[in-house]
């Protein structure tokens, strides 16, 4: 036999808070049409009911539960001139009794309810729903723990609202409390597990709201000026949501109510994955928990895995659940991002696609903290988390610290390595398929985790002979062992300079002192231009250049670049020409050629008898006047004298003129003779009777012509009476 022993001393109190969730601040979206505090509704007469009060206990025997008004197994519908009560026990002096005992003390222990009187509420505002009493009496109950459950109901507007209580009868005789907020571990409890569930329809200004009544919770009751205690309309004082009794005692707490929209709530879960990449071989879960202030609130309870279709903007849902509209916190968080996810967003929309006052993100978690009321159309609201799905990736670029060298040079590959996707990447490798072992080197933070912020780098070093093109390939493996691997290329030429020259002689055989002229040609007969090119030859110089460069003075392939040198050879020589050029990266080259020239000494002169040459005479012409003159006085006696041969010329004649008679006597006499250019030879005589003129005309070779030519002379005498 349990039994609820006597406690010491009476008192009245309610002793415990009122819990909200804390709530991160947030922008706050356009509000959505509501229905702000302060419109007064009509309720009309408030109705209350016990019903269903029954140990929560199997197997315990009758528990003596008793109604008043009784109706079966729950209380008439009573107003505020009464009061709604439901009991249980044995009393201890006199058992169970036929009607429910409410004396304090000796009867049973019971709660009860007597309904406001009120007819008239605001919106937004708590309002007194009714007077709760517990009487406290000590009973006999079979076993332990001895709890109980009912509703205390409340109607108006002939719409019933429920409210699930649990009472605990506690044993008198104890020594640990039971729940941290009672004074003595006998104290009994009451609360409300859940929400009131029911809900009515208001209009105002012609739009009709859907409410349902939510508890703000209880208070002490307040005193009037006579000392008696009352519930005032409004709650004065701190809000508690249970209602702790001391034993002996009757506890009177004040109830309080707020109407509430009950607006509908739906978690939903979006997964998006780029269109032109690679998406999930499946889509995972994604776990959700929740939190509320209140009291039986659906969202009390976790979400728990919500698991979307395997494709672009697939969902998945949880809900609708109702949330209280104005009096309720609800918090909603995802949990880690699976492999290769990432969270983006949530953002809660109401029924008309307006964003939600009173919503705030943090992290990946939102919290809907005391929405307002709203239309029938924007009620629901939808609350949306997205997570991409971002594929596995490796990537790996590569370098190499000389991109041109000369076959046979040294060339270190450095490889850089990161992971493009958003999961760490463990057994990284790195190989070449021409050139090994590639080293590791840095970047990892110690825990051989390539993770997306990490840069890996790696280093091979090689001879190569050839121009040569190499793959790298990187490696690693995520979280759920999918391999991934990128690979690069990086192409090193390997320079083969070379440079050619040809050189000939203008003759191979020479004789002494003649003089030979030495031509070379150079050409490239490497992979590679060339530039400084020089030609030198060891016995002959300067060389110089006479054609082939288009102008850059760069020696390409396929030139040919032209140099001459001349020289007198006195003897037979090989001598030695060297072209040399250097490449892009500063080698030079070189290429030598020889010629030989053989040298004959002179021969030595053998005496020769040359042919008497028969000179010819060089042809005097003369032309005489006509007729001849044969008298003294005035006459020409040649008109003109020329040598037909270029190759010879005239003296200039010479003639004489000499009397041959004495001149008549006392005249003057003369003789004279006058040879133009020409060779018109005139004679002029006076005062004798006869003269005798002679010429002399002599012609000779001009300089030069000699050996054929000879001198000639013409000779004529006149002689005038």
């Amino acid at each position: 036999m349990y039994r609820k022993l006597l406690g010491g001393l009476a008192s009245t109190s309610l002793i415990a808070g009122l819990v909200t969730a804390g709530a991160v601040a947030a922008g706050v979206g356009t509000a959505t049409p509501a229905l702000g505090a302060g419109v007064d509704v009509a309720i009309g007469q408030v109705q209350a009911q016990m019903a269903g009060h029954q140990r929560k206990q199997a197997d315990t025997g009758d528990n003596c539960i008793r109604f008043d008004p009784p109706d079966g197994d729950k209380t008439l519908w009573v107003d505020s001139t009464q009061e709604a009560a439901a009991g249980h026990g044995y009393r201890l002096s006199s058992g169970c009794p036929t009607n429910l005992d409410k004396t304090v003390p000796g009867g049973q222990s019971a709660v009860g309810i007597t309904p406001t009187s009120l007819t008239q509420v605001e919106t937004g505002t708590e309002f007194l729903l009714g007077t709760m009493r517990h009487y406290n009496n000590p009973i006999y109950l079979n076993g332990e723990p001895a709890q109980f459950t009912g509703n205390l109901n409340v109607k108006f507007l002939n719409s019933p609202f429920s409210f699930p209580y649990e009472l605990w009868e506690t044993p008198n005789t104890c020594s640990t409390n039971v729940d941290p907020q009672q004074e003595d571990c006998s104290d009994d409890i009451v609360s409300f597990t859940s929400i009131p569930s029911g809900e009515i329809t208001v209009e105002v200004g012609g739009v009709e709201y859907a409410f349902s009544l939510v508890s703000a919770g209880f208070t002490a009751p307040a005193e009037d000026q006579l000392g008696q205690d009352y519930c005032p309309a409004t709650p004065q004082g701190d809000v508690k949501t249970k209602f702790i009794t001391e034993e002996e005692e009757t506890t009177m707490g004040c109830l309080y109510g707020e109407l509430s929209q009950k607006r509908k709530l739906t978690l939903v879960k979006k997964v998006l994955w780029d269109e032109q990449g690679t998406g999930p071989l499946q889509v995972p879960g994604f776990d959700f928990t929740a939190t509320s202030n209140l009291t039986g609130s659906p969202w009390q309870a976790d979400p728990g895995t919500l698991t979307p279709p395997n494709t672009i903007g697939g969902t998945a849902s949880y809900g609708p659940k109702n949330i209280r509209a104005g009096v309720e916190t609800v918090t909603i968080t995802e949990g880690s991002d699976p492999v290769n996810w990432a969270f983006q967003q949530v953002e809660c929309v109401d029924g008309q696609g307006a964003p939600v006052p009173g919503v705030s993100y943090a992290d990946q978690g939102v919290t809907l903290a005391n929405v307002p009321s709203a239309t029938s159309d924007a009620a629901p609201i939808t609350c949306t988390f997205t997570n991409s799905y971002v594929p596995p990736g490796i990537q790996i670029v590569k370098s190499a610290d000389k991109t041109e060298i000369h076959a046979g040079d040294k060339v270190t590959y450095t490889y850089k390595v990161t992971n493009t996707g958003i999961s760490a990447l463990s057994d990284v490798q790195v190989s070449d398929d021409k050139c090994a072992p590639v080293k590791y080197t840095s970047g990892d933070d110690g825990d051989e985790q390539l993770q997306p912020s990490e840069e890996w780098i790696f280093e091979c070093s090689t001879t190569l002979n050839d121009t040569t093109l190499n793959t790298a390939t990187a490696s690693g493996k995520d979280p759920e062992g999918t391999e991934v691997t990128d690979t690069a290329t990086a192409t090193v030429t390997a320079l083969k300079p070379a440079i050619a020259v040809a050189k000939k002689a203008s003759e191979t055989q020479v004789i002494a002192d003649s003089t030979v002229v030495y031509s070379y040609d150079v050409t490239n007969v490497g992979d590679t231009p060339l530039s400084d090119i020089k030609v030198s030859d060891n016995k002959c110089s300067p060389v110089t250049y006479k054609s082939g460069d288009d102008g850059d003075a760069v020696l390409q392939l396929g030139e040919v670049w032209k140099y001459e040198c001349s020289k007198a050879l006195s003897a037979t020589e090989t001598n030695i020409a060297t072209a040399t050029g250097t490449d892009k990266l500063g080698k030079t080259v070189e290429s030598t050629a020889t010629a030989t020239v053989t040298v004959t000494p002179k021969p030595t002169p053998t005496p020769t008898v040359s042919p008497e040459v028969v000179k010819r005479i060089c042809p005097i012409d003369v032309t005489l006047h006509k007729p001849q003159a044969k008298k003294v006085g005035n006459r020409i006696m040649t008109d003109k004298i020329t040598t037909k041969k270029s190759s010879c010329v005239l003296l200039k004649p010479v003639v004489l003129c000499r009397p041959l008679a004495a001149n008549t006597a006392g005249e003057t006499a003369f003789c004279k003779a006058k040879v133009t250019k020409k060779g018109r030879i005139t004679v002029k005589t006076n005062g004798y009777d006869a003269v005798k003129v002679s010429a002399v005309v002599r012609s000779k070779p001009k300089p030069g012509f000699f050996d054929r030519w000879k001198p000639d002379t013409w000779r004529k005498s006149w002689t005038l009476r």
